[in-house]
Formats: C-alpha cells, structure tokens, sequence
C-alpha cells in the first residue's frame, strides 16, 4: 500500500472539502466536524464527481406539518441529482443500498494522507469498520 501526502489538515476547514488527483483516482477529503473521511469521488447513483457536492444538514423526522433540519454538516449531498449521504456510514439517506466508497486517509504532524493499494487506485471497503475516517497518528 502507497501512502501520498494531500495536504495541511488545516486546508481542510469543518464542513467543507477538497478534491486532489493521486495516480487514477481522484480523492475527495471531507471534514466532518473535526474528522476527516476519505472518498473516491465517484457518486455510485450515476457516477457524479462527489467532490463538486456540498455537505449540509437535511431533514430527520419531526412532528406532522414541521419540517426541522438536523445533522448538521454531517450529510454530503451529490451536485447532479442532490442524493444525500450519511457522512458516519456513508449510505445514501433514501436509500441505504447506495454507498460512497472510502479511501483511508491518516493525519499525521498535522498532514493528511491517502492510503492507496500499489496499482494507485484508493482502496475501498476492505474493511468496512474504517470506512475511510482518518486514523491519527501523532501530532
């Protein structure tokens, strides 16, 4: 397994992400309150970039004829047809068979690093318990 350097964790702000294009594959860094999770950047509805996306908050239930928003910054919503994602399982909220595929990324001294299988192509769901969340090591 290759491990690349991205960037400064800090170029990273909560709530937000950043795309970067290791070898074949192109990694999306999300930051999710203070985690960083690691995605191909590859929606698995029709293949949008995910990376052009936004994270928000959505809907979760609520009273009959209120609408209140929850999870907030915690759901990553697709720029083609506005599919959202569960940042904790990544799951599509609607329906939960769809999910984005994870790349480990490490923080190390203040740096994020994709872990990507020798080919340079972001391993993905080899171990479904990780799913992509950053390890830290170090800072």
């Amino acid at each position: 397994m290759a491990e690349v350097a991205l960037c400064l964790a800090d170029d990273v702000p909560p709530a937000e992400m950043r795309v970067f294009d290791v070898g074949n594959v192109s990694v999306v860094v999300v930051n999710v309150g203070g985690q960083f999770v690691g995605l191909r950047n590859w929606c698995p509805h029709h293949g949008a970039p995910i990376g052009r996306g936004r994270v928000e908050r959505t809907l979760v239930p609520s009273a009959p004829h209120d609408l209140e928003l929850g999870r907030d910054f915690q759901v990553l919503v697709c720029p083609w047809h506005r599919w959202e994602f569960n940042m904790t399982t990544l799951q599509c909220l609607a329906d939960p068979r769809f999910t984005l595929r994870s790349i480990p990324v490490r923080l190390y001294e203040g740096r994020l690093y994709a872990q990507l299988v020798e080919d340079g192509t972001g391993r993905s769901d080899d171990d479904p318990g990780r799913r992509g969340h950053v390890e830290q090591t170090g800072h």
